[in-house]
């Protein structure tokens, strides 16, 4: 009795064993293709050969490239290799959900490519959310980013953790290029972002919009480069970053270089963000936008900004442009040949400059003088102060600094103002620097 008894419990156990192995390897209730590919019953990805299938049949209720998608379990890519999911000529149309689970280990190489990431190219009306790409490696030419190569639908509440790389233009931490139809927001990148041009931590080349986004990797390549967008063009009515911010340094060797946008044209916004990494570039470098055509408002530096031509702390050149109720709190400006300033390095008499803030401190660096874009003094003493920030009488009427929907009061202990409802409630200490 003894025996049988001994046997059956070891039964037992072996069996919950491979209950729970098979499982975790996608068994169980996941380990059926299990919905319809509607919006009400989604078909389900749970493991590497579902997501391998996404968008590969062509049959009438199939897995195609116009079905809705959810994933309901963590899947690891690592070793894998990876095709992204839709191409200029045939377009992702549908929906994928990631359900907050992970996809850790995607990697691509292919230099020669564009549209690379985890989806290539998506379709107007897309709706690409709650997606995860841990310590992620893609490597591609154009269009690169790690979500979505290229979007013409909406991107949100998405991350990626790794370093995203291409060789031509439109790099970006999430996606590589927003088009007119795009929106990227409540997304956030940690990772470096490396290419020619165009190129940012977050979007590389933005004519839509962006909102509520972070990147905290550092930003490097030749022109439009920026630290949450390499550039944002307004040409088509869009062109808009609001409530966004960078930490990472930025690096450009060419022109047009920002802590937030690298170059803004066309009437494109920038509003509601800020920038606290080291920018260098070799013309048209400044601390929230390198070049701008469009607006600025509402947004602060406090990195140091060095280059050859044209460094400002708040923007390198204005080409009748607005930049208003802005604050430069960088340490230095420094310019190697011609125009630093502490707000602009360079405007025209087009620009319009209301109600900016420079750190009266502030090291200005230069070979020639410049055209005296200071903007007002505040001390750094001030600058971490509520009341100071808090006084209208400080900013211009048409965009006072909104308290109740947009921006956390500075706490007083040197913690300068942080943007509310960010994704993935991260820690925000911008501080001025010594």
């Amino acid at each position: 009795m003894l025996k049988k008894k001994s046997f059956n419990i070891i039964t037992f156990i072996t069996a919950v064993m491979l209950v729970a192995a098979f499982t975790a390897c996608g068994g169980g209730d996941e380990g059926t293709d299990t919905g319809d590919g509607t919006a009400v019953n989604p078909f389900k990805v749970y493991n590497v050969a579902t997501l391998k299938k996404v968008g590969t049949e062509t049959a009438a209720g199939g897995w195609t490239l116009s079905a809705y998608y959810e994933q309901t379990a963590n899947i690891d890519m690592t070793g894998e290799t990876w095709t992204p999911i839709g191409t200029w000529a045939n377009r992702f149309s549908g929906s994928y959900d990631g359900g907050g689970k992970t996809i850790t280990g995607l990697t691509i190489n292919a230099s020669s490519e564009d549209s690379q990431g985890l989806f290539g190219y998506t379709a107007a009306g897309v709706v690409l959310k709650n997606i995860g790409l841990a310590a992620c490696n893609i490597n591609g030419r154009g269009n690169v980013g790690g979500i979505a190569g290229e979007n013409n639908g909406i991107v949100q509440d998405c991350y990626t953790t790794g370093d995203i790389t291409g060789s031509f233009n439109c790099v970006g931490g999430v996606v590589g290029y927003n088009n007119t139809n795009g929106i990227v927001k409540n997304c956030y990148a940690t990772g470096n972002v490396a290419h020619d041009q165009f190129v940012g931590g977050v979007v590389g080349l933005n004519s839509g919009t962006v909102q509520y986004c972070y990147a905290t990797g550092d930003v490097s390549g030749g022109r439009h480069i920026g630290g949450v967008v390499g550039s944002s063009d307004g040409q088509y009515g869009y062109g808009i970053v609001k409530n966004c911010y960078a930490t990472g340094n930025v690096n450009g060797t060419n022109d047009e270089v920002g802590g937030v946008v690298g170059s803004n044209y066309h009437g494109g916004s920038v509003q509601n963000c800020y920038a606290t990494g080291n920018i260098s570039g070799y013309n048209e470098t400044g601390g929230v936008v390198g070049n701008n055509g469009g607006s600025v408002q509402n947004c602060y530096a406090t990195g140091d900004i060095s280059g050859f031509q044209r460094q400002g702390g708040a923007a390198g050149v204005d080409n009748g442009g607005t930049i208003e109720n802005c604050i430069a709190l960088n340490k230095s400006v420094t310019s190697g040949a011609i125009s630093a300033g502490r707000i602009v390095g360079q405007s025209n008499i087009y620009s319009t400059l209301n109600n900016n803030y420079g750190r009266n401190n502030m090291i200005i660096s230069s070979p020639s003088p410049h055209d005296g874009n200071d903007g007002a003094d505040v001390t750094p003493a001030n600058a971490i102060l509520q009341t100071w920030w808090t006084t209208m009488a400080s900013w211009h009427a048409s965009s006072p600094w909104n308290w109740t929907n947009t921006w956390n009061y500075p706490d007083g202990l040197g913690k300068l103002p942080t943007l509310k409802g960010m994704p993935g409630n991260p820690t925000q200490n911008p501080v001025i620097k010594n």
